[in-house]
């Protein structure tokens, strides 16, 4: 009775693995399709107006909103696609955290020592912050649930709890 149910079970994740692509794709695609529809509607929903934000400004952020979210989406799919190491998925998650922590800890130094590029005021550094923190989350998400797809368990055997990788036999950290 025991070996036949674990034959079922490997029987399913073997026919499962076929299709993961497949389901990745379209979750992706389903995915785009919401960004696109809500980065369109946030300028006429005027979710972030309030901040003072100039026209010009709104426009950019609103291609900043959408080109990251593009770009991030590509590099999850790639990891995706191209890695069958269980610890370096884990690893390349933590690494999306470590680079956006550090990406983020500039912007927010260069709002409060004003360092800020030509024409760019501080709400529109704020609001970029704002997006790209929301995007990353999308990131991140999509990461675990594709590590739990494609090698059977949760990417927290291998993340501490901050989502970082832990230290795991002195290889990482």
């Amino acid at each position: 009775m025991w070996k036949f149910s674990e034959e079922i079970n490997e029987r399913f994740w073997t026919e499962t693995k076929k299709f993961l692509p497949l389901v990745l794709y379209l979750q992706a695609m389903a995915t785009e399709a919401l960004v696109s529809f809500n980065a369109k509607n946030l300028v006429s929903n005027k979710k972030y107006m309030d901040t003072g934000l100039s026209k010009e400004e709104e426009l950019a952020l609103e291609s900043f909103i959408k080109m990251t979210r593009e770009m991030e989406n590509a590099q999850v799919d790639d990891l995706i696609f191209n890695c069958g190491n269980k610890y370096q998925f884990a690893k390349t998650h933590s690494v999306y955290i470590k680079d956006w922590d550090k990406t983020k800890g500039i912007m927010e130094q260069r709002i409060v020592n004003g360092q800020l590029p030509p024409d760019t005021s501080p709400q529109f550094m704020r609001a970029m912050i704002f997006h790209g923190d929301k995007i990353i989350q999308e990131k991140l998400q999509k990461v675990r649930q594709a590590f739990h797809i494609k090698f059977h368990e949760t990417i927290y055997n291998y993340l501490g709890e901050d989502g970082k990788i832990k230290k795991f036999l002195g290889i990482f950290g």
